[in-house]
Order: structure tokens, then sequence, then C-alpha cells
């Protein structure tokens, strides 16, 4: 009798275990590979899961959705420190809305065009030169993170139609100028930090719901009092700059 129970304990606890991990698939550690491929990963289309790929060494040169069906209904992708060159097409993806794709070797981003439910999207730390252009096309976007991805005043994509966007990261690039994001009106954080920045434009104001703001380590060197008119402003930082020089 307590043997039976055992074992009927026992397979309750797998039971519970795999309901809980078919929510969420992870992949850590994972060195050597080269090319990583969804074929056989039959039955994650039957929940709403999460796919994190995390290294911290190169690993995955091609990264390759042999049936996209399969990943119908993942809603979160995170492919973390791979050191992924290409991106393969999100066809049938239409549910994803979390997309990380940070510390890679990314050079486009031209496939992520049809993830037009994407609200959040981090692409940061990628020698990202082509594609960049599809970032206005995003519509749904409300956190845009794009820090570090070898941005200037010249190739900075048009994103002025992003209603939604209330978080922007484009710090660490080569910017000289704010970008012409001043028509955002739900922008509530814009960071800055780490580009070559000689001024704060002065329509800063218009961005009427700011509430953080951060422009350190740049070259400005005095700060418009126009922005005392951002009333919700809560963090404001300017260290690094050259005022008083």
């Amino acid at each position: 009798m307590l043997w039976h129970m055992l074992q009927q304990f026992w397979l309750l606890l797998l039971a519970v275990f795999d309901a809980v991990t078919k929510h969420i698939i992870y992949l850590r550690r994972t060195r050597n590979v080269e090319v990583l491929t969804t074929q056989g990963l039959t039955n994650i289309s039957t929940c709403t899961p999460s796919i994190n790929i995390t290294s911290g060494h190169h690993v995955i040169d091609i990264l390759n959705f042999n049936n996209p069906h399969n990943l119908q209904h993942i809603n979160n992708f995170c492919l973390n420190g791979s050191m992924v060159k290409y991106l393969p097409e999100f066809k049938g993806m239409h549910l994803l809305t979390q997309l990380t794709l940070t510390n890679n070797c990314i050079n486009s981003i031209k496939s992520i065009s049809s993830l037009v439910n994407l609200t959040s999207l981090n692409i940061s730390n990628n020698p990202i030169g082509e594609g960049l252009y599809v970032l206005g096309n995003l519509k749904a976007l409300k956190e845009l993170r794009i820090s570090n991805i070898r941005l200037d005043d010249s190739n900075f994509p048009d994103i002025s139609n992003l209603e939604n966007l209330h978080y922007l990261d484009i710090s660490m690039n080569d910017l000289k100028k704010i970008p012409e994001v001043f028509n955002l009106k739900s922008l509530w954080m814009l960071d800055l930090r780490d580009n070559r920045l000689d001024q704060i434009d002065e329509r800063i104001i218009m961005l009427s719901e700011l509430r953080r703001f951060h422009v350190e380590n740049n070259n400005i060197e005095t700060i418009p009092l126009e922005i005392l008119e951002l009333k919700d402003l809560v963090s404001f930082g300017v260290s690094g700059n050259l005022f008083g020089t």
C-alpha cells in the first residue's frame, strides 16, 4: 500500500513539473552550437510559452525556424549573449509581444518587420547595419531599447509614428543631437547617456509626460530653462558633461 501511494505521489509530481515547464523553455550554456532549429518542437504550440536562450560564449551562428507553426503561440522570445549573426523569418509568430536579442552579432533586423504586435523590443549591443527602418512599422511598441547599435544622426530610424512608445533607450551610440522624438506624446523615459550630444533641444518640452530624462556623459555645456516646464520630471541625469568648462 505504501509503495503504491509513493508511486502515485511521484506521478503527480511529474505531472505538475511537466505542466509548469511547458510554459517556458530555457536553453542555457549551450556552447559550440552552430545551428539552432525548432524542428521537432511540436508540443509548444499547445500553450503560450516563453523561449529563453542565454549564453556567455559564441554559440549560435544561424537561428532557423524550420516549422514556424510550432511557434505560433509564443509571446516572449529571448536570445541573449549567443553571438547569433542571422535572424530567421518570424513567420506565423503573430502573438509575439516581447522580443529580446541583446549581446549578439546581428547585422540586420529586416526579418522582424512582420511582428506587428510587439510591445517590447530590445536589440541592444549588436552591430546593426541594415533594417533599422522596420522599427517605424512596429506601432504597438511601448518599450524600445536600442542601446549600443552604432546609431548616429544619419542612420537614426524614423520612429515618429510610434504613438504608444513610453520607454526609449538610445544610450551608448554616436548621436550629436536628440533625434526627432518630440511628437512621442506618451514617452515618459528617454535615455541618451553616453552619446556625443552638445546641447539639449528646446523642443524637449513637447514631451509633456517625460518623467525620466538621462543625458549623462555627453558634451552638453548648458541646460535650457525650458526643462523646468516638464512638471512630471522626477529624474534628470546630467553628470559627466561639460558644464563650466
